[in-house]
């Protein structure tokens, strides 16, 4: 949902943006197309792999769901750089059959973090790739990209 309703803000703030320019003669409005609909951008976006994350579905979907999982996902607090202590909550959970995915800041950390679990004798693996999610009793270590 928050897709649609930015889309609509979006919009909203080129009309305004560009209504100045259309009334001064630098655009021609009739001609100018800046920005995908709604309709186009569910279109568009239908042609690559998407996953909407919604708490609870709803009747009103940007796309329509090709599969719907159902999972459970618990963020950890932050352990204020103790690797220690984030192990040590993996090994918990991994112990009740979970897997887990670690978001590491960037690739050192990642590695380290991986280091210690495997030092721990934690079933973990190194994921730089994004390919894959770790199985049941697996721990993952991948870095968290950031857009800017």
């Amino acid at each position: 949902m928050r897709v649609l309703e930015r889309s609509k803000n979006y919009h909203w703030e080129l009309s305004e943006d560009v209504k100045p320019l259309i009334e001064e003669g630098v655009l021609c409005g009739e001609f100018a197309a800046l920005a995908l609909g709604q309709e186009a951008l569910s279109h568009r976006m239908g042609t690559f792999p998407v996953l909407l994350l919604d708490s609870l579905p709803t009747s009103r979907n940007l796309l329509p769901p090709r599969a719907i999982l159902s999972m459970n996902a618990r963020s950890l607090p932050s352990y204020g750089g103790s690797l220690e202590t984030a192990a040590g909550d993996m090994e918990r959970y991994l112990g009740a059959g979970c897997g887990a995915l670690v978001l590491c800041g960037n690739e050192t950390r990642a590695k380290n973090f991986h280091r210690l679990l495997e030092e721990r004798g934690v079933r973990a693996r190194l994921d730089l790739t994004d390919r894959t999610l770790p199985a049941a009793g697996e721990t993952g270590c991948r870095c968290r990209r950031r857009r800017s």
